[in-house]
């Protein structure tokens, strides 16, 4: 028998830690997927931006150094890089269809 549970999960910090939730209450025989709340672009780009900072951002909040506003910071500022390039990249892909 193939059961299916889909749920949106409002705990998890990251991709990896819904999986390993999720093989734990359900088992190694479970095939788990993790994808966006939804297909809107918002979403996409919201789940997308999860994955590349949560990790990163988790690291810095419990570092006992008590850096944690410099690296949310510098995390934020890399992202705001980062999301630059793309839209740049984007923007010259699209010309070139035009073209």
């Amino acid at each position: 028998m193939r059961v299916t549970v889909t749920y949106n999960d409002l705990e998890s910090f990251t991709e990896a830690e819904a999986l390993h939730n999720n093989s734990t209450i359900f088992g190694n025989n479970a095939e788990v997927s993790v994808a966006p709340a939804s297909n809107s672009p918002e979403a996409l780009i919201y789940f997308a931006v999860q994955n590349l900072i949560s990790v990163r951002q988790l690291e810095a909040y419990f570092d006992k150094s008590g850096h944690y506003i410099l690296g949310k910071q510098k995390l934020r500022e890399e992202m705001r890089l980062l999301m630059a390039d793309i839209v740049e990249k984007v923007l010259e892909d699209n010309i070139e269809k035009c073209e």
